[in-house]
């Protein structure tokens, strides 16, 4: 194993030194070093082909797809099996039913890969072939986990503030994730309306020192609290 930091000597990065600038050239240059011979021979006596999950890299359910075998440890087989394929429901158009608005004969049956919002935001912005699950239908009732989630502020969080270069006071960038991106989110501040965004929901706010709480609410009601406070200079 080679492995290569370049830094602070208690792990903290320094500005301007980053890995592709300056710890990959050197990692190329010990690989040069090294002696070039054959990869060493897996000990299959010690592993077990497992089916994995490709999009998650979990073991694989009956409903995951696509499926790759791999050779893992044995202890491998004691991990979690993928949590995030499900199998949802939909009529012949596309839309998400339950047996409360359509015929359980009529539905079609499908294995879908899905992600907590935040998991989901971030996961889009680098992945275009993840596909969002799509809406129920108007008439069927959702009963899926809340569909709105915080990326930023964390609950609790203490935010400095700092100042710009024309010495003026910074804002806080809120950061939302909707399952639905098409959603309109309305933003609160210690209970006063402060706006709401449409498909990106980012809000860069001023806000006072002090405790503070936001509140989110989107079109449909659901609706997420968090605590956090702006803290002043030391």
């Amino acid at each position: 194993m080679v492995g290569v930091w370049v830094g602070n000597a208690d792990g903290e990065g320094r500005p301007g030194l980053t890995g592709i600038g300056a710890a990959a050239p050197i990692l190329f240059d010990i690989f040069d070093l090294l002696p070039n011979d054959k990869w060493f021979t897996p000990p299959y006596d010690e592993l077990a082909k497992v089916p994995i999950c490709r999009k998650s890299g979990m073991r694989a359910t009956d409903i995951c797809e696509p499926v790759d075998s791999v050779y893992v440890q044995e202890n491998g087989l004691k991990t979690e099996p993928c949590k995030y394929h499900i199998l949802i429901h939909t009529d012949k158009f596309g839309y998400r039913v339950n047996s409360d608005c359509e015929d359980v004969n009529n539905m079609l049956h499908k294995s879908w890969f899905v992600l907590p919002p935040v998991q989901e935001w971030y996961y889009k912005s680098t992945d275009p072939t993840y596909v969002r699950l799509p809406p129920y239908r108007t008439d069927c009732q959702s009963f899926e986990i809340l569909p709105l989630q915080l990326i930023y502020p964390e609950h609790n969080a203490e935010i400095y503030i700092p100042l710009e270069i024309s010495g003026e006071k910074g804002k806080v960038i809120f950061k939302a994730a909707h399952r639905k991106q098409s959603s309109t989110i309305f933003w609160h501040i210690d209970n006063s309306y402060i706006g709401s965004t449409k498909s990106i929901h980012e809000k860069g706010l001023n806000i006072s020192e002090g405790e503070h709480t936001i509140t989110l609410v989107d079109e449909l009601g659901n609706s997420i609290t968090r605590q956090f406070s702006i803290v002043g200079r030391n």
